[in-house]
């Protein structure tokens, strides 16, 4: 029978389940959310018409026990909804803080006195400015509502790839930002006798 192909523990069924999984992650990371609904409707497709028919009668028998499924699904990703509201703010946050950094090295302090190029704009207007420029706002809710509802929406995708990803690279932009140092000593050490090539006379 056909159906036997996609029943639950059978090889077909794992390969069903799990690579449009790593698809829908996928999507997913990347926010497209056209792909991501194709996707799953293909896949209740293919196990509407080719998995265990069953589902359908169960459904039809369960009414009550699919809506608590439902509203569990809606529940979670609410929550999930906060959770990566805060991942997608500290990534934000730290890639304010790095371009302010950079900034400051480069311009001298964020404050209101004149700039020297164009006595019409302070200091602070032209970090306004430039940080607009290259997208570095701080994030509101309501013009990226559209991006926590596709969240919420995907939570188990969304939940599995942040909670795997988000502290590793954490974890190690912090190790590399305690001894980033030592591997620009060892650059410098190994071209010390290239330096003078790349110096302006």
């Amino acid at each position: 029978m056909i159906y036997a192909l996609l029943e639950f523990g059978t090889i077909w069924f794992w390969l069903a389940t799990v690579i449009p999984f790593i698809l829908l992650i996928a999507c997913v990371e990347y926010e497209q959310s056209g792909k991501a609904l194709a996707l799953l409707v293909t896949v209740a497709a293919l196990f509407v018409a080719f998995g265990d028919k069953n589902i359908i009668p169960y459904i039809k028998t369960h009414p009550i026990q699919i809506l608590e499924y439902v509203g569990g699904y809606v529940v979670a990703g609410v929550i999930w909804g906060f959770v990566k509201w805060y991942f997608f703010l500290l990534r934000a946050r730290d890639k304010f803080v790095m371009f302010r950094s950079q900034w400051i090295a480069s311009n001298g302090p964020i404050n209101d006195e004149p700039r020297p190029s164009n006595p019409g704009l302070s200091n602070r207007q032209v970090f306004a400015r430039e940080a607009k420029i290259k997208d570095i706002v701080i994030p509101s809710a309501n013009r990226n509502k559209g991006r926590i509802i596709f969240w919420m929406s995907y939570w188990p995708a969304s939940a599995l790839w942040t909670l795997i990803n988000d502290p590793f690279t954490r974890l190690f932009k912090f190790i590399y930002n305690r001894i980033g140092s030592v591997f620009e000593l060892i650059s410098n050490s190994m071209f010390k006798d290239l330096r003078q090539d790349f110096e302006p006379k």
